[in-house]
């Protein structure tokens, strides 16, 4: 990738968004919300902050990185942005690929889940009236234990997956979708809920 550090995108409604000042002005509290997610890791050599790690990831993302070392590379080529505008102080520098692949593996995909819907209401984006769910499996997972088969929740409105679900060997998807609505119950209150059947839709009123 680039990293070259663009400052401007146009959003889907057409408008130009400054996208240094919209971090900037919301990363306190993006920060805010990460800290409150707990730290699976060991306090011993832990050297770098889960929510430097989840925001750097977080802006690399949406700076347009494709995968972690993508992400590690745009921090690099772009630390004096982390440190003055987003506030990072990073006294060990830059964490590395491993470290933040390590930090993501142990992490509750639940926890992360809840903060971005979270930070959506905080920004006063809604995740419209209709919503998809559809289940993809994995391919190439291997292991005993190892969830082949996601269910995925899907915003029309912002084009963002919402909400992901593993399905077991031994379920279909519709007790697992049960357990994923469950979550949050708020989030898809008085939605519109669309299941892919093929070329065929199932809709919900929830």
């Amino acid at each position: 990738m680039s990293n070259r550090t663009f400052h401007t995108i146009r959003l889907q409604d057409g408008t130009l968004c400054n996208l240094n000042k919209r971090i900037c002005r919301e990363a306190v509290s993006l920060t805010t919300l990460f800290r409150a997610i707990p730290d699976p890791r060991r306090a011993q050599g832990r050297r770098h902050s889960l929510e430097t790690i989840l925001l750097m990831v977080f802006v690399a993302i949406l700076r347009g990185s494709k995968d972690l070392k993508d992400a590690w590379l745009f921090t690099l080529a772009n630390r004096a942005f982390f440190r003055k505008q987003l506030g990072l102080p990073m006294p060990h520098g830059v964490p590395d690929v491993t470290t933040i692949s390590r930090t993501l593996r142990v992490l509750d995909p639940d926890e992360l889940v809840r903060v971005f819907t979270e930070f959506l209401t905080m920004l006063g984006l809604s995740l419209g009236d209709v919503l998809s769910f559809d289940g993809k499996t994995i391919r190439a997972a291997s292991g005993p234990d190892t969830i082949r088969h996601m269910l995925s929740l899907f915003s029309h409105e912002t084009h963002l997956a919402v909400g992901q679900i593993g399905v077991d060997a031994k379920e279909n998807e519709i007790p697992a979708l049960e357990r994923l609505l469950s979550q949050d119950t708020s989030m898809v209150r008085g939605k519109l809920l669309l299941g892919v059947r093929g070329t065929r839709y199932a809709s919900h009123i929830v």
